[in-house]
């Protein structure tokens, strides 16, 4: 039988002090600690709170593994303490750990959002023992907030469940693996989860823009699951403009674009954030206090310019993730820091199998501790940073109320390659290794594909060039994205 934890935290920022309370399944009380952070190292509190940047501007080459190893010790000891870390470790039994922090939201209160930061999961004894993720410990986080405005969608009887993969870019932005994620993902549906679940996948991918985000939520009656791939920023996910220039949404905008009731008000059960700082639950306006207050500075010092988190806006809002929890969405997976490409496309191959591809499909919760795991056993480590593994974590329901039904997925029955006269090198076989063209891709997206409700959109594309430029494969690569 899997054990449950709950870890109540309270913290008293003005003091830098935190109370923490290790309950059972049942309610009952089985550890207790008072943790004062001013007695913890200032190196070592910016560790805790901030691991990714503090691997990165702190440690030497080659030591990376080892500090991350300290900083799980430092967890375990200086931290949670014995009482409550050897409750947590004696058992390899898989675990839930609820990480549960009152007053994370409310304004001025650093250090219970800071905490909301702290991997937890690799808390360890001594830098030569596994973690607490590594011995099947699953941990959540909740935090404490009002009714949700509105319940996610349910799935009727018969109905496939519907996922949405958006891979969102601006112009100046770094470039994504748009093109080789969506192919690996498409595989592992195709492969393993079409032939055994009603389950339906669409991808939205080059130059999406609010528009086009709202038509393919309000023509398709929304989706029970979110896949967001982008660049995120402090409470900011990038999108399109019309013209590829760089279009920051907050949580809450996010949010509004599936509860607006011209879009109908569709509320997925599960968000997945492949964004970078997505989980962070801070206001952008308080970053740079709440770092004064990690490396022991008064926050109302003037010297600290170099601190702050250079951001176009200072809104007062809290995060991406908690938005999404606040508005209804049942269960959000999310970044600590910012991560690896590499990383989190893998990451979302081994949760998908996990969630909708295995005999026994597994809870959200549990279906991210496997990938997690499943990526720390791969040989290559090269093609990950040491810290991505303590990036991803679940926020709200260990279960967000995927009802998967049985069956064969309708997109194995949809009339494939439907052109009359099938042209080979119109195929994105012949188009392997096809890169670049995103936003000539995005202008065909927003000019000629559009929204419905779109005037501007143009029924007929014409593409010219001189031979040889790439005008073949550029119109495979537009037939294999929009030919549905």
């Amino acid at each position: 039988m899997p054990v449950h934890f709950d870890l109540i935290i309270t913290a008293d920022y003005p003091n830098l002090v935190a109370e923490f309370r290790l309950l059972d399944g049942n309610g009952v009380q089985i550890g207790w600690r008072q943790t004062d952070f001013k007695s913890i190292p200032v190196g070592r509190r910016r560790g805790l709170f901030d691991l990714r940047d503090y691997v990165w501007i702190y440690v030497e080459e080659g030591r990376e593994s080892a500090a991350v190893a300290e900083i799980g010790v430092c967890i375990a000891e200086d931290v949670l303490g014995g009482e409550i870390f050897k409750k947590l470790w004696e058992s390899e039994a898989q675990r839930t750990l609820r990480i549960q922090l009152p007053g994370a939201s409310d304004d001025g209160n650093y250090l219970a959002a800071a905490l909301a930061r702290v991997p937890w999961e690799i808390a360890r004894p001594s830098p030569d023992k596994p973690t607490l993720g590594e011995r099947n410990l699953v941990v959540r986080v909740v935090h404490e907030m009002g009714a949700p405005a509105s319940e996610p969608m349910e799935l009727a009887a018969g109905e496939p469940l519907r996922v949405l993969f958006v891979f969102a870019e601006a112009r100046d932005s770094p470039p994504l693996q748009a093109r080789q994620e969506r192919l690996d993902l498409l595989r592992l549906f195709e492969r393993d989860i079409y032939p055994q679940r009603r389950v339906l996948a669409h991808f939205l991918t080059h130059g999406v823009t609010r528009e086009r985000l709202q038509s393919q939520i309000r023509d398709n009656g929304g989706y029970h699951i979110v896949h967001w791939i982008g660049h995120g920023h402090l409470n900011r996910l990038e999108l399109a403009k019309a013209g590829g220039a760089s279009d920051r949404i907050s949580g809450e905008e996010l949010l509004d674009m599936f509860t607006n009731p011209d879009v109908g008000g569709f509320i997925p059960r599960l968000f997945f954030l492949c964004a970078c700082h997505s989980g962070i639950i801070l206001r952008v306006k308080d970053w740079a206090d709440f770092v004064a207050a990690a490396e022991g500075k008064d926050p109302r010092a003037k010297d600290r310019e170099e601190m702050a988190i250079e951001v176009e806006q200072q809104p007062g809002f809290t995060g991406t993730a908690h938005a999404l929890l606040q508005g209804g969405v049942k269960s959000v997976v999310a970044m600590r820091y910012s991560v690896r490409e590499t990383y989190a496309c893998e990451l979302a191959l081994e949760f998908y199998r996990a969630l909708l591809g295995h005999t026994q499909p597994k809870t959200a919760a549990a279906a991210l501790t496997i990938a997690r795991g499943a990526l720390l056993q791969k040989r290559d480590q090269s093609r990950f940073e040491v810290c991505d593994h303590a990036t991803p974590v679940l926020y709200g329901a260990e279960q967000p109320g995927l009802a998967l039904a049985q069956g064969r997925s309708p997109a194995l029955d949809e009339r494939r390659n439907a052109r009359l006269h099938q042209i080979t090198e119109l195929t994105t076989a012949v188009h392997e290794h096809f890169v670049g063209r995103t936003w000539e891709l995005a202008g065909l997206g927003a000019d000629w594909m559009g929204s419905t409700s779109g005037a501007e959109v143009t029924p007929v594309a014409v593409i010219t060039g001189l031979g040889g430029m790439g005008k073949t494969a550029l119109v495979a690569e537009a037939l294999a994205v929009w030919e549905s």
